[in-house]
């Protein structure tokens, strides 16, 4: 018994269509290889953010500090400056008394 013409449409139909879902599937499955590796360049690029980050705050901490002990360098200065004008006074007065006597 050969097949008849409807039964060769339904299978030709069928055919068709599970090739449809055979290209389906392996469309759904590049795209999840696609979508695997844009999780990953993500996930790369959110480290990168990272440790960009930590290194700007190391750099803010580094510049306070830098700050702190210039800041400690002009008050140094301006004490030594004081002390420096009180010695020369003290010492004109010293050599005043001196050639006085």
């Amino acid at each position: 018994m050969t097949p008849s013409t409807p039964s060769k449409e339904l299978a030709a139909s069928i055919g068709e269509v599970n090739d449809v879902a055979t290209a389906i599937a392996a469309a759904v499955e590049e795209q999840g290889v696609a979508t695997q590796e844009i999780t990953r360049s993500t996930q790369h690029a959110a480290q990168g953010t990272r440790n960009v980050s930590e290194n700007i705050t190391g750099v803010k901490t580094d510049a306070d500090a830098a700050a702190a002990a210039a800041e400690n360098v002009r008050q140094a200065s301006e004490t030594l400056e004081t002390q420096s004008l009180q010695l020369s006074s003290q010492v004109t007065e010293f050599l005043g008394k001196i050639r006085a006597a």
